[in-house]
C-alpha cells in the first residue's frame, strides 16, 4: 500500500489546478524531500513539471493553469527516498467560475477540430514513458 504522505493529489479552483503531495503535506528536508512533480493529460503527455528545492521549499505543493482542451489529468511525484508515485486520475476537470466571476466556457479542442475522412489519426508508437 502507498503511504498517504507520498500520493500526489490534484484540487481545482476555476482554471487553476493545485498539486499537493500527501493527504497531509509531505515535509521537505535535505535528507527526505520531493524532488519533482509532474502532470500528464489523457494522452500521457506531460503538461506540467515542477522541480522543488529541498532547502528552500517548505512544502511539496504547486499550482498551474489547466491547459485548454485537457479532459483528464494524472499527478505524479518523485521522492528522493521512496521513488515515484502516481495519484488518482481526475477525469472530469471542474473548471467552474473564473476569478472575475464569469463562467469558463472553454470547449475541448477535440470537439472543435475534426480530421478529414481521408486522414487517419493515431498516436505514435515510438514514444517511451518512464515510471
Amino acid at each position: 500500500t502507498k503511504p498517504p504522505d507520498h500520493v500526489p493529489v490534484l484540487s481545482f479552483s476555476g482554471t487553476t489546478a493545485t498539486l499537493s503531495v500527501g493527504a497531509t503535506l509531505h515535509g521537505m528536508s535535505e535528507a527526505h524531500f520531493i524532488s519533482t512533480v509532474w502532470v500528464e493529460d489523457e494522452l500521457g503527455r506531460v503538461i506540467f513539471v515542477h522541480a522543488f528545492n529541498a532547502t528552500a521549499d517548505a512544502e511539496a505543493v504547486v499550482s498551474f493553469a489547466v491547459p485548454l482542451g485537457v479532459t483528464s489529468l494524472t499527478p505524479f511525484e518523485h521522492c528522493n527516498r521512496h521513488q515515484s508515485w502516481q495519484g488518482e486520475t481526475v477525469a472530469d476537470i471542474p473548471l467552474g467560475p473564473l476569478a472575475d466571476g464569469s463562467v469558463d466556457r472553454r470547449t475541448p479542442i477535440r470537439s472543435r477540430l475534426r480530421a478529414p475522412a481521408s486522414i487517419s489519426m493515431s498516436r505514435g508508437s515510438g514514444s517511451q514513458r518512464c515510471r
